[in-house]
Parts: C-alpha cells; sequence; structure tokens
C-alpha cells in the first residue's frame, strides 16, 4: 500500500509541475505577443502630426512596411488616408497577427491623425 501511495503522489507532483511550467510558459509568450504589438502600434508615434504624405511614405518604405493611398474618405471629403501594415507581428502557425495603421492627411497633405489596430487571423 505504502509504495502504491508513494507512486501516486509522484504521478500528482509530476502532473502539478507540467501544468505550472505550461501556464509559464503561456504567461511568457503572452508578453512577448503584448510588447510586439506594442512596438507596431508604437510606429504612429514616430512621425510627428504636420507630416506631409511623401515624409510618411518614404518612412513607411524605408522600413519595409507595406502600404498604400486609399484617397479621401467615406466619411470626409476633405480627409485621405494612407492605409499601412505591419504583418506577422506575433504567430506564425494557426494564429497570426497583423498591425494596421491609419494615416490621415488634410486637404494640404499633412498627416492630421495616425490610429494603429491589431488584426488576428486563424481559426
Amino acid at each position: 500500500m505504502n509504495g502504491r501511495r508513494r507512486f501516486w503522489l509522484l504521478v500528482l507532483v509530476g502532473a502539478v509541475v507540467i501544468v505550472i511550467a505550461l501556464l509559464g510558459l503561456d504567461y511568457i509568450q503572452s508578453r512577448r505577443i503584448r510588447q510586439s504589438i506594442a512596438k507596431a502600434k508604437s510606429i504612429c508615434a514616430r512621425l510627428p502630426l504636420d507630416s506631409s504624405r511623401p515624409d510618411v511614405e518614404r518612412f513607411l518604405s524605408e522600413r519595409g512596411i507595406e502600404h498604400y493611398f486609399r484617397g479621401a474618405s467615406k466619411d470626409r471629403s476633405d480627409v485621405f488616408i494612407e492605409s499601412a501594415i505591419v504583418r506577422t507581428v506575433c504567430g506564425k502557425r494557426l494564429v497570426t497577427c497583423d498591425v494596421i495603421l491609419t494615416y490621415s492627411f488634410d486637404d494640404r497633405n499633412q498627416l492630421t491623425n495616425c490610429t494603429a489596430q491589431d488584426v488576428y487571423s486563424g481559426p
């Protein structure tokens, strides 16, 4: 009887250690994901407001960030939109996340706003 108790105690301790290790790995991974997303979103803050659209496009191109000019906003004809996407910020297998940057310009092609949104894809 004593041998069986030891066996089950060892099994229980082993299971607890495995669960703790998996939770720790998940925490580390989710922390890295949050840091990666924050880093990609910080791209908005690197360009001062009133930057010209050619300056924004050059900035994005130099960093290899896909971007395209969408033209006038659907909501306001005096606001023009440049969209950019930072691909595969996190994940490489089933679920990945990208960060979409949206730059808004006035009718003088001066930067008025930048927003960043993380988008997840996968099952």
